[in-house]
């Protein structure tokens, strides 16, 4: 049984999120605002939004542990333009600038039917969430009475809506971030688990025609013993092929996923895969046999690392955050396995 620790990490250097393409992406990014009750003299707020999203860095910092890892987010030079509908027609608008925001995301291991081994796709939570800012403008207009008045208390608005608006943001992140990517990696984690304790059918399904017995086959036969005989000369080269690259696939694997949140839809391009400590195999335990209709393998590795390129592309279909196009980056995702037992039964 496998020891699994995962790793996931942006393709740029491990503590700096922000590229370019993220960066493009988010100035065309809308941000629709719900119902919100204030108190103070601008109340019963309709809606809105926010739009012209620019972040001048984000860094990150790990926390936690292999089994529930942690993620702290540090946004910084965050800049936003919002409008918002308030009662009687008054329209409010207003940006931020100069805002900085800290926030960590913890993720909760799934179990799955192996006690020793828990993936860490389970419910995603906010732990903490930081903002401040500054307003770079505030406007009000439209037919409503309180608009004059309001104009007039400009400063102490702005006081206000710099203290208060950075907790509602928070409470609207919260909610967001730990739905949607709950939902995601759920839908991830099930597919995952469906390899993790299955069991062997009561009775092996019958070859359609038996080409050969592989228990008589020359080669398996071969095979067979020299892996008895050989186990050093055999992990020596099982070594040589260590690291191993399997070369970029063709087609991506796309799931839609619904929340109250809304649907987005994920499309997952493998770009390699890297296999390191296939040198690691554990004398003797590399074993192979042939009955009847059948090829098993089986094999015993110390410590093997597989680590995943990938370019993910999100695409916003519905709900509160509306995009003019999909966010593409590329991703790197490492699988950090030991004392990882490998075997397998063939029908040939």
């Amino acid at each position: 049984l496998a020891t699994v620790h995962v790793w996931l990490a942006c393709a740029q250097a491990p503590d700096r999120l922000l590229s370019s393409n993220i960066g493009s992406w988010l100035q065309g990014t809308t941000v629709e605002l719900p119902y919100i009750s204030l108190p103070g003299p601008i109340i019963d707020v309709q809606g809105g939004n926010c739009t012209g999203f620019e972040i001048g860095d984000i860094r990150t910092r790990s926390f936690g542990s292999s089994v529930v890892p942690g993620i702290e987010y540090h946004l910084t030079g965050v800049r936003a333009q919002c409008r918002i509908l308030a009662h009687n027609g008054m329209l409010v608008r207003f940006g931020m600038s100069g805002t900085e925001i800290r926030y960590g995301v913890e993720i909760q291991p799934f179990r799955t039917s192996s006690p020793k081994l828990s993936l860490p796709m389970g419910p995603v939570t906010v732990t903490k969430c930081q903002a401040s800012g500054q307003l770079e403008y505030l406007e009000f207009s439209g037919e409503s009475a309180l608009s004059p008045m309001l104009e007039s208390m400009g400063k102490s608005l702005r006081s206000f809506i710099e203290e208060k608006g950075p907790g509602f943001a928070c409470k609207m992140m919260k909610s967001y971030i730990g739905e949607q990517a709950t939902q995601m990696l759920a839908v991830q984690a099930n597919e995952f688990t469906r390899y993790f304790g299955a069991e062997a059918p009561a009775s092996k399904p019958p070859a359609l025609t038996a080409l050969v017995d592989w228990s008589d086959y020359p080669i398996v036969q071969m095979g067979k013993y020299l892996l008895k005989e050989r186990p050093s000369a055999v992990k020596a080269l099982l070594g040589l092929a260590s690291p191993m690259d399997v070369p970029q696939f063709v087609r991506p694997m796309v799931q839609t996923f619904t929340s109250d949140f809304g649907k987005i839809r994920a499309a997952m391009l493998v770009n390699f895969v890297h296999i390191e400590g296939l040198e690691s195999l554990i004398d003797g335990s590399l074993s192979l046999d042939g009955v009847g209709t059948n090829i098993m393998a089986t094999a015993r590795f110390g410590h093997v690392a597989v680590t995943i390129g990938m370019t993910m592309t999100i695409d916003l279909l519905s709900g509160p955050v509306r995009a003019p196009r999909p966010l593409e980056e590329k991703l790197n995702f490492t699988l950090d396995m030991r004392d990882l037992v490998l075997g397998v039964d063939i029908l040939a």
